[in-house]
């Protein structure tokens, strides 16, 4: 059994070193990234640059020491629980909706709240043929939901041919509340990675705000189709 954080204890399902390795990865990038939503600095956008904009959805960006990290709020209407069910739950379904998302893939379950998966992307502008193997892990913290993914390497999902596998540092999405409306989502969504092979840096960064600001809009389309659904079948 691991240390308990944020009031959950997990225990691996399969207690495995890589899957060890795999559980602190996660474990380690929730703390990191509770850290960073909490921060005055991320808060007011203190030594962040403006990327990208797009009907009010705004990515901003700041160096880490892994590199760059991006980061978009967006607000969503869909109550948090829907969408983080949504999120954890509907990876295998992402390219039914996500264009961005070529295959998605649950991998193998760590813990109770925790998990592997893999993601291939479609081709975006000279990036293409990439994927991704990451660990994930959930809690809610107050009322908010925090689903948050690092990459690993792992046995069960070895590298394709045909394809070159890039590296998550982090992917952070923190669905919470609107004040004076739970109905609706306030999304803090961060990200950075690493898509590997010769690009242009300023070609990352174009490419990782568009396709951000893409999965937000996706996402409320996403959103209209499950409100849709539900409403016919009721």
């Amino acid at each position: 059994m691991f240390d308990e954080l944020y009031g959950v204890s997990e225990t691996l399902i399969n207690d495995t070193e890589e899957n060890r390795t795999a559980y602190k990865a996660a474990f380690d990038a929730l703390k990191e990234s509770v850290e960073l939503f909490d921060s005055k600095d991320y808060k007011t956008k203190n030594g962040w640059k403006k990327e990208a904009e797009d009907q009010g959805d705004v990515v901003y960006s700041k160096y880490m020491s892994y590199g760059k990290l991006f980061a978009l709020h967006a607000e969503l209407n869909i109550s948090p629980e829907e969408l983080f069910k949504d999120q954890w739950e509907g990876v295998e379904q992402l390219p039914e909706w996500n264009t961005n998302v070529e295959e998605g893939k649950n991998v193998a379950p760590l813990g109770s709240q925790s998990d592997i998966t893999y993601q291939a992307m479609t081709d975006m502008m000279i990036i293409k043929g990439r994927d991704f193997v990451g660990s994930r892990i959930w809690r809610k913290i107050g009322d908010s939901y925090l689903l948050i993914g690092t990459g690993v390497v792992h046995s069960l999902m070895p590298e394709r041919k045909g394809k070159v596998r890039g590296f998550l540092h982090l992917g952070a999405g923190k669905f919470s509340p609107v004040p004076g409306d739970p109905s609706k989502t306030s999304l803090e969504y961060l990200m950075s990675m690493e898509f590997k092979g010769i690009i242009p840096k300023a070609i990352i960064n174009t490419v990782t705000a568009r396709m951000m600001i893409a999965d937000v809009a996706l996402t409320r389309k996403h959103i209209e189709d499950i409100t849709k659904e539900e409403k016919e079948q009721s």
